[in-house]
């Protein structure tokens, strides 16, 4: 095999590296999203069913990370969401979902790009690697 093509199969192999890794961060946000919808869903429960006599609204478990919870009260049934840049807008549960929807739906497209991609690179890499033979 000639010093080129091994370098050039470097060359794949690092790029199959890169979308690799770039497939991870894309799963682990479709299923954080999809931890947020569960959520969504179980505040909905919540507004629906749980009210204290005085009509005030229950206390739920809020977890904030690594196994840390916080007690408190939906006082409000719309969501602060950050739409970028530091902005924040009030929306409806349904609205939020419909968003966080959109969102996987973009990731799931990036996905399957990535994927091609990488299917791309390893027909490359194969090819290289026939032709040695």
């Amino acid at each position: 095999m000639e010093k080129e093509q091994i370098v050039y199969l470097q060359f794949l192999e690092q790029e199959m590296n890169n979308l690799n890794q770039q497939f991870q961060v894309i799963e682990e946000n479709i299923s954080e999203i999809q931890r947020i919808k569960e959520s969504l869903k179980e505040i909905e429960r919540i507004n629906l069913e749980n009210k204290n006599s005085d009509g005030t609204k229950n206390e739920i478990l809020v977890d904030i990370g690594k196994g840390v919870y916080v007690k408190v009260k939906i006082i409000d049934k719309n969501l602060i969401v950050n739409i970028g840049d530091k902005k924040l807008i009030k929306k409806t549960i349904e609205e939020t979902k419909k968003t966080l929807d959109k969102n996987i739906k973009d990731l799931v497209s990036k996905r399957s790009e990535i994927i091609n991609k990488i299917k791309e690179l390893e027909i490359q890499a194969e090819k290289i690697i026939k032709s040695k033979n």
